[in-house]
């Protein structure tokens, strides 16, 4: 008899890279729109490795101050205890060549959570504090919930999915400083 021993499973790979390319009608955050209601483009690229990544995107803004872009920043880590998915992380909001005293570049931390429902239904909750909002000397706290459902893929080429969700949210500011931009 021969001594056959199985070979071990290859183990999955823990890192993921993930890029793309957004056009929005209009860049709405958080219930401000920053395209000035105009149409606006984005792209973004992602790394991961295990429960640790890292983000950019550059989005295309209208502000008073004329910046450039907006560059965000992001990392953090993204666990999954039983079946809750967690982000908990800080992002950093950059707008290069903005023009006057009044810059708006500032940073915040966040944290998610979700919970799928069902197969095509997931809820989440999101809090998040940044200690100077655009340095205006007021700090922010923004908290949301959020709904998604899982479009039917059928009639999609292999591999695309499309997600139809909500959000309702409420930021909340402190006082601007004497030394603050507003």
């Amino acid at each position: 008899a021969d001594d056959v021993t199985p070979s071990p499973a290859t183990p999955a790979d823990p890192s993921k890279l993930t890029a793309g390319a957004l056009l929005m009608t209009d860049y709405l955050y958080r219930g401000l729109s920053y395209s000035a209601h105009q149409p606006s483009v984005g792209t973004y690229v992602e790394a991961q490795y295990g429960w640790f990544y890292a983000y950019t995107n550059f989005n295309s803004v209208k502000f008073s101050t004329s910046p450039a872009v907006e560059v965000t920043i992001s990392t953090g880590i993204r666990p999954t205890l039983g079946s809750f998915d967690f982000d908990i992380g800080a992002a950093y909001y950059y707008y290069p060549g903005e023009i006057g005293p009044d810059l708006s570049n500032y940073w915040e931390a966040h944290a998610t959570v979700s919970h799928k429902l069902t197969e095509k239904l997931t809820l989440g909750a999101t809090l998040a504090y940044a200690p100077d909002v655009w340095q205006t000397g007021a700090w922010g706290t923004y908290a949301a919930g959020a709904i998604s459902l899982d479009l039917p893929t059928e009639l999609l080429p292999s591999g695309v999915g499309w997600t139809l969700s909500g959000d309702l949210g409420r930021s909340v500011f402190g006082r601007t400083s004497s030394a603050g931009g507003v």
